[in-house]
C-alpha cells in the first residue's frame, strides 16, 4: 500500500479545502460591502474549487477502498480507523490529516 500517495492526496484535498474556505471568505465580504460587482466572479470560482473538491474526493474514495482492504477494514473505511490501524509513521501522518480536515470542515 503507498501510503505516502495517500497522504499527498490528502495534502491536496486539504489545500483545496483551504482554497474553498478563502473563496467563502472573500465572498462574504463582498456581500458585506454591498458592492455586487464581484459577486458573480466569487461564485465562479468557488463552483471551480468545489469541483475540484469533487474530483479529488473521488480519487481518495478509491484510494480508501484500497487501504482499507490492506488494512483489514473493508472497503470505505474512515480516515480515523485508518489511521489507527496504519503501521507507523502513517497512522500518525493520518492522524494529523483527520484532525486538519475537522478544523476546516467546522470553519467552511
Amino acid at each position: 500500500m503507498d501510503f505516502a500517495y495517500l497522504s499527498r492526496l490528502l495534502w491536496r484535498e486539504r489545500e483545496l479545502l483551504d482554497t474553498l474556505l478563502f473563496k467563502l471568505h472573500e465572498q462574504n465580504l463582498l456581500l458585506v460591502s454591498g458592492d455586487p460587482e464581484w459577486l458573480p466572479r466569487a461564485s465562479r470560482e468557488i463552483e471551480i474549487v468545489l469541483e475540484r473538491v469533487g474530483h479529488i474526493e473521488l480519487e481518495r474514495a478509491v484510494e480508501f477502498d484500497r487501504a482499507g482492504e490492506y488494512l483489514g477494514l473493508g472497503r470505505d473505511p474512515s480516515l480515523r480507523d485508518m489511521a489507527v490501524a496504519a503501521p507507523e509513521p502513517w497512522g500518525y501522518v493520518l492522524d494529523e490529516h483527520h484532525a486538519v480536515f475537522i478544523h476546516l470542515a467546522t470553519r467552511v
